[in-house]
């Protein structure tokens, strides 16, 4: 591996993924380590100061300057290094950047191939998790949010300096991960791969990393990884038939190399899968189990609670006057 920057020339890094992906527990993972100083969701890219703005602004108000549209995203992140190094000559990160949220993988790229971290999960339980349902409506129409979420995910192979993570990975082969990591940032990860999940949030109260305390809202990132949240069963239906082998071709790929053509022929052909619309989740799922986790150490445990999203889908109709 290289050695380490010089203090105060950090490189920027950008997570990457949608809603319930497992972009929360990648933040986590990273920010276990020294060299590493991820926001949550901030955007200093932009002018309108969001909730972990907020939070960042409540500790640093001197950030405020800082937050401004501008069309390279990394310029705010590496001045917010340049500030927190003139406040704590102790502080210094080889990387220094933030969690974004979005279904445009082109964000980190306008100015500058930026190093990014994508993550996916396998479309066929992303589409029916609750949060998803609620914000895409996908018990209405799971086709659009489909091919919308596959479009980001092949838009995000153009990307030079990208690393692509699966979320079942995580769970799955955790190591593996982390050796990736480590490959790909240049930084040993390695002592954190027994227990990263109890590091997250615990910092000393001087760490910056405090400052935007995300993590006591996504109880999820603080579990060890062992199991997975939903389990579907697929109904049948020409459209899962049409649309999951070009899913499949990307998520299942061990090179994660592709030709800018594949990749452009592709992106054409996805419009062509919109002529299904709409297909409501009750169509394309025959069962649906999903499940919210605690923590282990919460003062008062209770079991997993399992939701069949189903009964979940019909009261968020009534909620919203849809019958």
């Amino acid at each position: 591996m290289k050695k380490p920057k010089l203090r105060n020339t950090p490189e920027p890094l950008f997570v990457h993924g949608i809603q319930k992906t497992g972009t929360s527990t990648l933040v986590g993972i990273l920010n276990s380590h020294p060299e590493v100083f991820l926001l949550y969701e901030t955007r200093m890219d932009k002018t309108l100061i969001s909730k972990y703005g907020n939070h960042l602004l409540k500790h640093l108000p001197e950030a405020r300057p800082l937050f401004r549209d501008t069309p390279n995203i990394a310029t705010p992140y590496l001045q917010l290094a340049e500030l927190l190094y003139k406040k704590k000559p102790n502080v210094s990160y080889r990387y220094v950047g933030d969690k974004l949220t979005s279904l445009d993988a082109k964000t980190t790229q306008q100015t500058a191939p930026h190093k990014v971290i994508y993550l996916i999960r396998d479309v066929r339980t992303w589409l029916c998790k609750e949060q998803i349902v609620k914000k895409y409506r996908t018990d209405l129409d799971i086709v659009v949010p489909a091919v919308e979420y596959l479009r980001y995910y092949i838009e995000s192979f153009k990307t030079r300096r990208a690393l692509h993570l699966r979320l079942e990975d995580l769970i799955t082969n955790n190591d593996q991960v982390l050796i990736e990591l480590s490959k790909f940032l240049e930084l040993d990860f390695s002592q954190y791969s027994q227990d990263w999940w109890n590091r997250i949030g615990k910092y000393s109260e001087s760490d910056p990393k405090t400052f935007v305390a995300w993590y006591s809202g996504h109880v999820s990132s603080r579990v060890k990884p062992d199991s997975f949240d939903t389990k579907v069963t697929l109904a049948p239906h020409p459209f899962w038939d049409s649309f999951l082998p070009l899913f499949d071709k990307y998520f299942n790929s061990e090179s994660k190399r592709f030709s800018t053509q594949s990749l452009n022929s592709d992106l054409q052909s996805l419009e062509s899968f919109k002529t299904y619309a709409p297909v409501p989740l009750e169509n394309a799922y025959s069962d649906i189990l999903t499940q919210k986790f605690r923590e282990a150490t919460h003062p008062d445990p209770q079991p997993s609670k399992i939701i069949r999203l189903k009964k979940r889908i019909v009261k968020l109709q009534k909620k919203i006057g849809i019958k």
